[in-house]
């Protein structure tokens, strides 16, 4: 992959994610532990000042995979529901995906000053998805990398009334790498009309969730999950889930993320 420029959104960037799988930028000292066991506890004040300057930091830290950094591909932050409603937890992450992008960018010589970058948002209601959307109801899907987004930070909740639906994270290059795999023996592109997502195979979910991934539950309102879903970033999806009642489920998905003008997120 040509490292000197980041892709543009479409083929380039399906390309780039093929190519990323032939020559991956992963340590040969995986932290599997760090993988598994990452996350930052925020109290009120990380918010504000220099302790949010600090915290964005460490979030960026954390989300720069090679060739810009070291980071695991991704941030889990705890502690939101003990001094903020759902819907200043929700806020609270466009401000910090803003401040985290412009630092993320900064350091990565690859994505020229002239490209238009934006942060989109959007909220998801499981169930009730359009499906001339994407194709079903729910956004329940296995783990793959989002088409042409960079970063992306979720936060969920209100979540009711149904078992499974695990957030699963896998840094699938990793994986392939340790076993010398290339994209097409791991990944599959998706069905999506236009742009296609990089879906991890069937076979491959359990032994890459077992070595190269982590099973982060049902995550809800107390947490925010930053992402790097970029060519070197990590993939994300989750466990399917079983609905015990269709009158009493809620899942609701707030969504941003960092994008270059012009593209759709999926």
């Amino acid at each position: 992959m040509n490292q000197l420029h980041y892709p543009k959104p479409g083929k380039a960037m399906m390309a780039a994610r093929r190519a990323a799988f032939d020559t991956p930028n992963r340590p040969q000292d995986f932290d599997h532990e760090l993988f598994r066991s990452q996350e930052i506890f925020v109290a009120s004040s990380d918010l504000h000042g220099e302790r949010r300057s600090l915290l964005v930091n460490r979030i960026v830290d954390n989300l720069s995979t090679g060739p810009e950094g070291r980071g695991i591909g991704y941030c889990l932050l705890r502690g939101f529901s003990y001094f903020m409603s759902i819907e200043e937890t929700r806020a609270a992450s466009i401000v910090l995906l803003n401040a985290a992008w412009k630092r993320f960018r900064s350091r990565s010589p690859r994505i020229s000053p002239s490209r238009d970058f934006r942060i989109l948002e959007s909220i998801t209601h499981d169930g009730a998805i359009p499906t001339e959307l994407f194709g079903s109801r729910w956004s329940f899907k296995p783990p793959h990398a989002d088409c042409n987004s960079v970063l992306f930070a979720h936060v969920y909740g209100p979540t009711l009334g149904f078992d499974g639906g695990d957030v699963l994270l896998i840094d699938a290059l990793a994986y392939a790498a340790s076993r010398n795999l290339d994209f097409g023996d791991v990944c599959q592109w998706s069905s999506d009309a236009g742009d296609k997502k990089p879906v991890l195979r069937a076979a491959h979910v359990q032994p890459a969730l077992d070595g190269y991934g982590r099973r982060l539950g049902r995550l809800g309102p107390d947490e925010m999950l930053f992402v790097n879903n970029g060519c070197d970033g990590v993939f994300h999806g989750a466990s399917e889930v079983v609905v015990r009642d269709d009158n009493d489920f809620v899942r609701v998905l707030h969504r941003c993320v960092a994008m270059e003008r012009g593209s759709e997120a999926s």
